[in-house]
């Protein structure tokens, strides 16, 4: 299974655009249950309102200083490169506040093959593909010190977005894979404000990498949150889940939990409920199903099955399909 690894302050970055296909492959009776809304998925404004915690980590920056004089650092900054879409990134942001805190945005892809693709089941139980993307957000505040002003980085946290049932990128803890941490004061000026730009302190062969203030019609809805509110807005959610108290209320939110668990030389197919309503256990049970799909080897046609009874999912990495046991994360 390939990896995906991000060091989430390094300013190595990668883009691709995402598309989508939908594929043909409608199973009817997937599952037993009628689909309803999930609670999986959240917006960013969502989780805002929610917000009752500080946004930002208290950070000690000494010998420097937070700047006093924010607002004329204050905006939307976007990364000025001539390589950023070779390089893999899709989009790369940075919101400075008026009180001198700062939030990044950094969303990338990996492009190393046009393979990499996540897929997703609508309301009509029509099965799709997109290309995923990798999101970095990453805080902290604009310091100053023996004149020079630069970023000083607090925290971060790296995620993947579960796609909902439009297909629509949204935070969720299902993935499972993503992590947050914090930093201590370096003084280390990485990204340095030359000549009304936020200039990033990097060896590169292609040209300068610098932030350039834009005007955007509407503040992008990926900076309204912080690193600090989405991680204490998954925290829960993420517990029940590790602890496999589920909540599955359609197809694609069982799809969605093993999305990235899925080989990426792997299609998806789903499955006729009907042949699941009586499968053997490795514990000497039987049970019945109420989601099911199977992922399949393009090379070495090699068939696991995943199925979800209500309280536990069970796989099967048989071609026969004949004993599955409980899946672990």
């Amino acid at each position: 299974m390939k990896k995906h690894s991000l060091s989430l302050l390094a300013l190595i970055v990668l883009t691709m655009s995402l598309s989508g296909c939908a594929l043909n492959n409608e199973a009817k009776a997937s599952s037993s249950y009628e689909s309803k809304a999930s609670t999986y998925f959240y917006d960013e404004k969502e989780i805002a309102e929610k917000n009752s915690q500080p946004k930002y980590p208290t950070m000690d920056v000494a010998p420097a200083k937070i700047v006093t004089d924010a607002k004329k650092y204050a905006g939307t900054y976007s990364l000025d490169w001539g390589h950023i879409e070779t390089a893999g990134l899709r989009k790369n942001l940075l919101k400075v506040n008026n009180d001198g805190t700062f939030v990044e945005l950094r969303v990338l892809t990996d492009n190393a093959t046009n393979s990499d693709k996540r897929y997703y089941v609508d309301k009509k139980n029509k099965l799709h593909s997109k290309k995923p993307s990798t999101y970095a957000l990453l805080s902290g505040y604009v310091t100053e010190l023996k004149g020079d002003v630069f970023l000083s980085y607090a925290n971060a946290t790296q995620f993947y977005n579960a796609l909902n049932e439009k297909g629509e990128d949204k935070i969720s803890p299902l993935p499972f894979e993503y992590n947050y941490q914090t930093f201590k004061y370096t003084g280390y000026q990485g990204t340095k404000f030359v000549d009304n730009t936020f200039e990033v302190n990097l060896e590169v062969k292609d040209g300068i990498q610098k932030f350039v203030k834009v005007v955007p019609k509407a503040t992008p809805r990926e900076l309204t949150v912080t690193p600090l509110e989405i991680s204490e807005f998954l925290k829960d959610s993420k517990e029940k889940l590790t602890s496999k108290n589920y909540e599955f209320n359609n197809i694609n939110d069982f799809l969605q939990i093993l999305n990235r668990k899925i080989p990426q030389n792997h299609d998806i197919q789903l499955l006729d409920i009907n042949s699941y309503q009586n499968f053997e256990t490795t514990d000497e049970g039987n049970r019945k199903a109420i989601y099911a799909f199977s992922s399949t080897s393009s090379e070495e046609n090699d068939v696991t099955t995943y199925l979800y009874d209500g309280e536990r999912i069970f796989v099967s990495q048989e071609n026969n399909n004949k004993l599955f046991e409980e899946f672990e994360f």
